[in-house]
C-alpha cells in the first residue's frame, strides 16, 4: 500500500514497539512552504470556528518542537469542496470535515489520503520515500469530536480531540506512519512507553488530549526524514550488497562497527547496544561476540546541527548479528513396528541459520556403513536383529558436531535412549554449503 499511487492512513478508536516508521512519502525542499486549505463544510461537534484553530496547532507542533526538521507551511483559505474521493487526483491539500458516502464508519477517527509520483526523493536504510503530489485529511462525520480546552476543564463525555486526530493526521501527510500498529493489521504487542505516548501511535483515545503534543519518538522519526539522517555500518557482511542482510560470525568474532551520517562532521558520539547485554560508546567501535545466538544490534547516536542544535537518532536492527557455534548434536530414537525405527532430532535450533546440513550414517556390528541419510528425523528399517551404530552429522558455517549411540535392534517396540555428543569433528559432512564471511 506504501507504494501505490493513492496512499491512505487511518487513525482509528483504540487497542495497540517497533519506534518510528515512515510511510514511504515526503515533500521535497522545492514543495514547501507546503500550501493547504480548509474545507467551509462545517465539522457540527464543535464550534464552526474550532477546525482551524485545531488544524494550525497540528501543523505548528510538528514545525516548533522538531526544529531540525526544517518543515513550512502556507495556509491558503477556506474552500467549498466535497467527498475525498471527489479530490483524490487534485494535487491540493485539503483538510475537510465531511463524508457524504459514509466511507469511514464510527470506528475510524480520521483519514489521509496522498498521491505519489513516483518520483524518489531519498532512500533510508532501504525505504524508497517517494516525492508526494497532494493530500487530503477527512475527520470522520460520524465521529463527535472536542476541544482540549473543554477536556481540560472537565467538560468531556466520550468525544475525541479535534486537535489530537489533526496532529496525528498530519503527521501521515508529512510521511509518518504509526509508532505501534493496530494488531487488527498485523501489529503486535507495544510495551515501549515512549512509542504508546507518541502522537503516532494507531489510535486516540476519548477525552486524551495527549496526541496533540509529539513525544522525542515523532521528533526523531520526522527529523530522520526531513533533517540530519545518521545510520549504522557494520563489517563480516555475508551480501555487503544486499540492504537486509546480516553480521556474521564464527565464536568468538569481532564486529566492527561506525556510526554514518549525511554530514559526518555533525557527529558528536554514539551508544551500542549489542544485544548480548553488553553496551559501549563512540562513534567507531568493536564488540565481540562469544556465544552464538541471532542479537538485535542499537544504536543511539548523537550529532549537532548548527541550525537546529542537537539532535539523537536511534538506529535499531531486529535480528542483525548471526553469531554461530559448532552444532551440538542431540537424538533419540523411537521403535515402532518389527525393525522399523523412529530418528528423532533434539538438537538445539533456536540460533537460526546456523545449521546448514545434517547427515545420519548408520553401522552394523562389523563397522560396514549400511546408510546415509539427509533427512531432518528419517524413519529407517533395519536388516534384521542386532546391534546398530548411528551416527549424526549437523553442520554449519562453524563446522560440523556429531553424536552416536548404539541401537540394540530386538523388534519389540516403544524403546528409546538420547544420543551422546562426540563434539566437534573437522571435516564437514557431504554437502554442507559453507559460506564465507567477508570484512567490509
Amino acid at each position: 500500500m506504501r507504494r501505490s499511487l493513492t496512499l491512505a492512513t487511518l487513525l482509528a478508536v483504540p487497542q495497540v514497539a517497533f519506534g518510528w516508521e515512515l510511510t514511504g512519502w515526503a515533500w521535497e525542499a522545492d514543495q514547501q512552504p507546503l500550501h493547504y486549505e480548509i474545507s467551509t463544510n462545517p465539522e457540527d461537534s464543535v464550534a464552526e470556528d474550532y477546525p482551524p484553530v485545531a488544524i494550525h496547532a497540528g501543523f505548528q507542533q510538528w514545525i516548533d518542537e522538531a526544529p531540525c526538521s526544517f518543515l513550512t507551511t502556507n495556509f491558503d483559505g477556506f474552500v467549498e469542496t466535497g467527498d475525498e474521493q471527489e479530490n483524490a487526483n487534485d494535487g491540493a491539500t485539503q483538510f475537510l470535515f465531511d463524508d457524504p458516502g459514509d466511507n469511514h464508519d464510527a470506528g475510524v477517527l480520521g483519514v489521509t489520503v496522498c498521491r505519489s509520483t513516483g518520483t524518489v526523493y531519498r532512500v533510508l536504510d532501504g525505504l524508497t520515500i517517494n516525492r508526494v503530489r497532494g493530500c487530503d485529511i477527512v475527520f470522520n462525520d460520524n465521529v463527535d469530536f472536542t476541544s482540549d480546552e473543554l477536556i481540560a476543564d472537565g467538560d468531556c463525555n466520550g468525544e475525541t480531540s479535534m486537535q489530537a486526530v489533526a496532529t496525528h493526521e498530519i503527521g501521515h501527510l508529512w510521511g509518518m506512519d504509526h509508532s505501534c500498529e493496530d494488531p487488527g493489521k498485523g501489529g503486535g504487542p507495544c510495551f515501549d512507553p515512549i512509542k504508546l505516548e507518541a502522537t503516532m501511535y494507531w489510535t486516540a483515545g476519548a477525552c486524551e488530549p495527549d496526541q496533540s503534543t509529539i513525544n522525542s519518538d515523532d521528533i526523531e522519526g520526522i527529523e530522520s526524514l526531513y533533517g540530519p539522517y545518521a545510520s549504522i555500518q557494520c563489517s563480516n557482511e555475508l551480501e555487503p550488497d544486499d540492504p537486509n542482510t546480516i553480521a556474521f560470525g564464527v565464536v568468538p568474532f569481532d564486529l566492527n562497527c561506525i556510526a554514518s551520517a549525511d554530514d559526518p562532521d555533525q557527529l558528536v558520539d554514539a551508544t551500542w547496544h549489542w544485544g548480548d547485554g553488553d553496551e559501549s560508546t563512540g562513534l567507531q567501535t568493536t564488540h565481540e561476540y562469544t556465544e552464538g545466538g541471532n542479537y538485535t544490534l542499537a544504536a543511539t547516536i548523537e550529532g549537532h546541527d548548527d541550525t537546529c542544535g542537537d539532535w539523537t537518532r536511534t538506529a535499531r536492527r531486529i535480528g542483525y548479528v548471526r553469531a554461530c557455534d559448532v552444532p551440538e548434536p542431540q537424538f533419540t530414537y523411537e521403535a515402532k513396528s518389527g525393525f522399523t525405527y523412529d530418528l528423532l532430532n533434539e538438537t538445539d535450533l533456536s540460533v537460526y541459520g546456523c545449521i546448514f546440513d545434517v547427515q545420519w550414517d548408520i553401522f552394523d556390528e562389523s563397522g560396514e556403513k549400511l546408510a546415509s541419510l539427509k533427512a531432518w528425523e528419517p524413519q529407517y528399517t533395519f536388516p534384521s536383529s542386532g546391534e546398530y551404530r548411528v551416527v549424526l552429522n549437523v553442520g554449519g558455517p562453524a563446522g560440523t558436531g556429531a553424536a552416536e549411540l548404539l541401537i540394540n535392534v530386538s523388534g519389540a517396540s516403544g524403546c528409546n535412549t538420547t544420543g551422546a555428543a562426540l563434539g566437534a569433528i573437522a571435516s564437514v559432512v557431504a554437502l554442507i554449503s559453507v559460506r564465507r564471511r567477508r570484512t567490509a
